[in-house]
């Protein structure tokens, strides 16, 4: 009943070839296998039970990531003394544990830093006030152009001692702050 290559008539599964020596090669598709139609409720509530499930797990490590990032926020913002609670023991109980380490040892470096340019401005002080003074005494001997730029780089470097201090006093917390200025 079949004239010619293609599909064979009365059937969709079966293509007919015809040889060129007057013989049929007949090819049958696999027939599509339909998955149970209980197949799909099934899945869809072993998907909700998964999700039902792992939901808590999944908050609690994300409320701890939140925590951290805030933390790191803060101190971004420059209160160096934020720090975050090390919880559990996973990574990212070990990547706040390596936050903290780093943000004590940035802290120290910079109070250390702060402390150092205090001390070095209330030290220049000193020969400063001398250096000043025998400019004063010399007042008659010096030529006048040679007093009038000492003069001026006593000025200049008074008013680098000035902002030094200035801004250590407005980068240390109120009670730093006060301190400092009794120095």
């Amino acid at each position: 009943r079949q004239a010619d290559t293609g599909p064979m008539r009365g059937s969709r599964a079966v293509y007919a070839l015809k040889l060129d020596d007057g013989r049929w090669l007949l090819i049958r598709r696999p027939q599509a296998r339909r998955l149970p139609s209980a197949l799909f409720p099934v899945l869809l509530l072993t998907a909700l039970i998964v999700a039902v499930a792992a939901y808590p797990v999944v908050r609690r490590i994300t409320a701890r990531l939140e925590r951290l990032q805030g933390s790191v926020q803060s101190w971004g913002r420059g209160d160096l003394s934020a720090r975050v609670a090390v919880e559990g023991n996973d990574e990212v109980a070990s990547l706040a544990t390596s936050f903290n380490e780093a943000a004590d040892h940035i802290e120290a470096l910079v109070g250390s830093q702060k402390t150092l340019l205090v001390n070095a401005s209330h030290e220049l002080r000193s020969p400063l006030a001398r250096i000043r003074m025998a400019v004063e005494l010399m007042h008659d001997q010096a030529a006048p152009a040679l007093r009038e730029e000492l003069v001026r780089n006593i000025g200049e470097l008074d008013q680098l001692i000035d902002e030094v201090l200035l801004a250590s006093r407005l980068d240390a917390p109120a009670g730093e702050a006060l301190m400092q200025e009794t120095l």
